[in-house]
């Protein structure tokens, strides 16, 4: 489940043996992990996070700044938010004492904010990114790796996602649970196929199914009009992962 800069210490050492470098989270995952809130020199940096002979380095967005892009600026004149913005990085960076310069990480939903804004965001971005061109210096993840480092070391980290710092979201009520029981029964049976043609094709379907918005939109936190479509086409899925073991698909699936 990757949905939501989800991370777990089984799923980053699977990452980091399958030869991912770096993965981005959230910044409430750092503080839940260090046990104490961050300062903003332990925020814009990134950390080594060794797990058995595998380690991989992890970013964490700053949660405030992602935020207002997300849910707040586009309610403000765009000239104002980014005026607000740039204030917000210079004061978080103000006397840097660290040998690396800092490294302000945004993550967001990308698809989702823009609505909300003038012109589909268009004279904001235009504007942000003007202004991030002027006053500072964007690079990628992997540049600033190469050219600095990690500037930090963690033997574990935090599970969660950056909505609350849990999986709650995803997991927990009736029908989430029964959701997930049914796609670990499927996937168990098609593990144990004996057929490799009809395990990829059930695997094919298995990893639609293991989406994490087939699990947002079962929560009762989150609605929308096409529950029962989406619902449908979960159920459709988990059902052909039976029948290419050429079996029959559990009943309790219609009640998903």
């Amino acid at each position: 489940m990757a949905g939501g800069g989800t991370v777990s210490p089984e799923a980053l050492e699977l990452l980091a043996k399958l030869g991912v470098r770096w993965v981005v989270t959230d910044s409430a995952i750092l503080e839940k992990t260090l046990g104490r809130p961050p300062s903003f020199a332990g925020l814009y940096r990134p950390w080594r996070l060794r797990l058995g002979s595998h380690e991989i380095f992890v970013f964490f967005r700053d949660t405030l700044l992602s935020n207002l892009l997300s849910f707040e600026y586009g309610k403000w004149p765009w000239e104002k938010a980014i005026e607000d913005f740039l204030a917000r990085v210079y004061g978080n960076c103000s006397g840097w004492k660290e040998k690396a310069p800092p490294l302000v990480v945004i993550a967001m939903d990308g698809e989702n904010a823009w609505d909300y804004y003038e012109r589909n965001g268009r004279p904001f971005l235009l504007g942000l990114y003007r202004a991030i061109q002027e006053h500072f210096q964007p690079l990628t993840l992997s540049a600033y790796l190469s050219r600095y480092g990690p500037g930090g070391e963690l033997s574990t980290i935090w599970s969660g996602s950056w909505i609350d710092a849990d999986f709650r979201i995803w997991i927990g009520e009736p029908l989430q649970n029964r959701a997930w029981i049914a796609l670990a029964e499927a996937r168990d049976a098609a593990q144990a196929s004996s057929d490799p043609q009809a395990k990829a094709k059930a695997f094919e379907h298995l990893y639609i199914c293991e989406g994490s918005d087939w699990f947002w939109w079962r929560s009762s936190r989150n609605h929308t009009p096409l529950f029962s479509h989406f619902a449908g086409l979960f159920r459709a899925h988990l059902a052909q992962v039976w029948k290419e073991q050429g079996k029959a698909p559990p009943a309790y699936l219609e009640t998903l």
